[in-house]
């Protein structure tokens, strides 16, 4: 794993995604469809991920999702669904108000009660990637898996630089089936 992060970190502070291709803003396409009627969400929990910081998980119609707490989540919301309609990122449900959410309430940090919340399809077994940091995980890979992870991470990528997206703090998610899956694209920019 130690390859695919070290060949990664080098890959994407190497490259820019520039395109000279003009796309319409996040604001623009952020809209009213975008919100999750919070009353779909069912079974609400807390999680805490790897850096302390609290994620949200329940279901849709059955299907597990997490929740990610943001309290500006008009570029991120763009981006994650941008990243769903280009099939790089997990399916994108919409925002919802952490405060709406029925049985959320008493697991929200008073700082986040005014938060919006980035819903996403949980990939259960999924593996966190950040290129350039350590990956815990005792799944293992042949050296042709590798090349053929940073060989999608590099085409998606490309994709989105075709997109005029402007890349900062690249991570993404490992399936089970080896599937390079980009997550939390907060930082990224629209280009021009």
């Amino acid at each position: 794993m130690r390859s695919v992060v070290f060949i990664l970190s080098i890959v994407f502070t190497t490259l820019c995604w520039k395109s000279a291709q003009a796309a319409p803003s996040c604001f623009e396409l952020f809209k009213a469809e975008n919100f999750v009627n919070p009353e779909s969400i069912k079974h609400p929990d807390r999680l805490q991920n790897m850096r302390g910081r609290a994620l949200f998980v329940g279901e849709i119609d059955s299907v597990p999702v997490v929740i990610k707490p943001e309290p500006r989540p008009e570029e991120e919301a763009f981006f994650t669904a941008l990243l769903d309609r280009l099939h790089l990122g997990p399916k994108f449900f919409g925002v919802v108000r952490l405060s709406q959410v029925k049985g959320l309430t008493g697991l929200i940090h008073p700082s986040e009660r005014e938060s919006f919340g980035i819903v996403t399809e949980l990939i259960p077994d999924a593996v966190f990637v950040k290129p350039g940091e350590r990956t815990y995980t005792t799944r293992t890979w042949s050296k042709e898996q590798i090349e053929m992870i940073v060989a999608q991470a590099e085409s998606a990528a490309r994709i989105l630089g075709a997109q005029s997206v402007i890349i900062d703090d690249f991570q993404f998610m490992l399936t089970r089936d080896n599937r390079v899956l980009i997550i939390d694209p907060q930082l990224y920019e629209q280009g021009h």
